[in-house]
C-alpha cells in the first residue's frame, strides 16, 4: 500500500500541499526529492529550490538540460551565513520574494532539502511562518479536549486560520460526518464485553432451549413418608 501511494505522490497524480522526507539511516531521501523534483520540472512547472545540504551545480548536472519547468536555485550551502559575500541570497528576502510571486502564479513549487538546517538560520518559529504563507488560504484542524475544574469534559474539532502576525483569523466548529453506532439487538452483547466468561449459548444450547418451550414442561413430585402435609403444625415433624 505505502509503495503505490508513494508512486501516486511522485507522478503527481496526487497533489499534497506539503510532503516532508524525513532520513533514517541507512536511508537517504534525496533520491525521492529529486524524483518529485524531476516529475515537477517534467510538468512545466517553476521549482524553487534552497539547497542547505549540497552544491546546487551537483543538481544542476542532472538538471540542466531536457526540462519543461524552470528550475531556480539558492545557494545556502557554500556561505549560508552570508560571512564570505553579502552577494549570497538573504533567506528571509527569498522566502518573501517567493510568497509574493505565489500570488500571481499558480504553478510553483518549492523545495527546501533540510528543514533543520533552514530552522538553524531563521529559528523554527520564523520558518512555520513563512511556510504557512507559502500555503493556500484553506483551514488548518484542530481536536480540543478540555476537562474542566467541575469534571465536565467538553469535545471539540474546529477549524482555524492564523493569519501571518499569528493573529486568529476565524475559527468554526466542524460538524463529524459519521454515522450514529447501531443499537445492539442482543441483550448480552453488552454484558460481554464487560465481563472475561462466556455468557452466550452455543448453536446446540439454543437447539435444546427451542425443543424444551415447544413441548412444554411438567413437574412431577412424589412426597416421601416424611412429608408434613398437615398445615396446622408446620414444625411437627422435626426432633426438637
Amino acid at each position: 500500500m505505502s509503495k503505490y501511494l508513494l508512486k501516486k505522490i511522485l507522478n503527481l497524480s496526487e497533489l499534497p500541499q506539503g510532503i516532508v522526507f524525513s532520513d533514517e539511516y541507512p536511508v537517504c531521501c534525496r533520491n525521492l526529492v529529486w524524483c518529485l523534483l524531476k516529475s515537477h520540472l517534467d510538468a512545466g512547472r517553476e521549482v524553487h529550490y534552497f539547497c542547505f545540504s549540497i552544491k546546487p551545480e551537483k543538481i544542476l548536472k542532472y538538471f540542466s538540460s531536457g526540462i519543461k519547468g524552470v528550475l531556480k536555485m539558492y545557494d545556502f550551502y557554500t556561505d549560508p551565513m552570508n560571512w564570505l559575500s553579502t552577494e549570497n541570497p538573504n533567506i528571509e528576502k527569498t522566502f518573501n520574494d517567493i510568497y509574493n510571486l505565489c500570488r500571481s502564479e499558480d504553478k510553483i513549487v518549492v523545495i527546501i532539502d533540510s528543514v533543520n538546517s533552514a530552522a538553524d538560520l531563521l529559528s523554527t518559529t520564523i520558518l512555520f511562518r513563512h511556510l504557512q504563507k507559502l500555503k493556500t488560504d484553506e483551514p488548518l484542524n484542530c481536536s480540543i479536549l478540555w476537562k474542566k475544574q467541575n469534571g465536565k469534559v467538553l469535545i471539540s474539532k474546529e477549524e482555524f486560520s492564523v493569519s501571518e502576525n499569528f493573529e486568529l483569523q476565524f475559527c468554526r466548529e466542524v460538524k463529524s460526518n459519521k454515522e450514529p453506532s447501531q443499537p445492539c439487538n442482543s441483550d448480552t452483547s453488552v454484558l460481554e464485553m464487560e465481563t472475561t466468561f462466556n455468557l452466550s449459548l452455543s448453536d446446540a444450547q439454543k437447539e435444546a432451549r427451542k425443543k424444551i418451550q415447544s413441548n412444554g414442561g411438567h413437574i412431577s413430585y412424589i412426597p416421601d413418608e416424611s412429608d408434613d402435609w398437615d398445615d396446622e403444625d408446620p414444625d411437627a415433624d422435626l426432633d426438637l
